[in-house]
């Protein structure tokens, strides 16, 4: 019972940070264009890379009893940010590809995105996000056991919760961009605006924190 608390909490609140800004953002440019299942397949790499940062980067920093430096912090918060910008530039790399190759007839299976570099994604989220949960730990969790398993029941819980929005998101995506190469390209511009604009919004926010 003593591990029910951290365990409630871990599985709430990882539920609820999947679906930030940044997060949501990321996932547009991943998923865009492909069906549900395929995007919830997706979802789930970002979320198995986003739990194994937050389980072998936050459980050594709680196992060792250290806080993450400042400026350690502040650089993977800025490490979000850039790695945003490069989706968006993906993004839009593809678009002008896919709309080339349909001029030129040949055809693309929409789905195509790496299942390694979602997961990529996802740990580069959650080593940005080790340093407050750590905190978090300290200053809420009794036991150093309870905090591994707060770690632990929140990454399960983000894992899940992007997979199931990754499915919903792709959803009315994936039915625009079946209307043609032109919507499909819509799609993938869109999903770049939306990453550039979090990228925006998290530099603003680590600089902000950070100085």
């Amino acid at each position: 019972m003593p591990l029910l608390r951290p365990l409630l909490l871990g599985l709430a609140l990882g539920v609820r940070h999947a679906v930030e800004p940044d997060h949501l953002a990321a996932i547009t440019t991943l998923v865009g264009g492909r069906g549900p299942l395929a995007a919830a397949r997706t979802g789930a790499a970002w979320g198995l890379g986003h739990a194994t940062a937050i389980l072998t980067l936050g459980g050594a920093l709680v196992a060792l009893d250290l806080r993450m430096p400042p400026r350690l912090a502040l650089a993977l918060d800025l490490a979000v940010a850039l790695m945003l910008l490069v989706l968006a530039g993906l993004s839009i790399a593809a678009s002008r590809r896919h709309a080339h190759d349909h001029r030129a007839g040949v055809a693309h299976d929409h789905g195509g995105r790496g299942g390694a570099r979602s997961t990529l994604v996802g740990f580069v989220h959650g080593a940005s996000g080790t340093a407050a949960l750590t905190i978090l730990c300290a200053t809420t969790m009794p036991t150093r056991a309870s905090a591994v398993a707060f770690l632990a029941v929140f990454g399960l819980g983000s894992m899940l919760s992007m997979s199931v929005m990754s499915g919903v998101l792709a959803a009315p995506m994936a039915a625009v961009a079946r209307r043609g190469e032109g919507s499909m390209r819509a799609v993938r511009l869109a999903g770049a605006a939306v990453a550039v604009a979090a990228a925006v919004l998290v530099t603003i926010e680590a600089t902000r924190g950070g100085l």
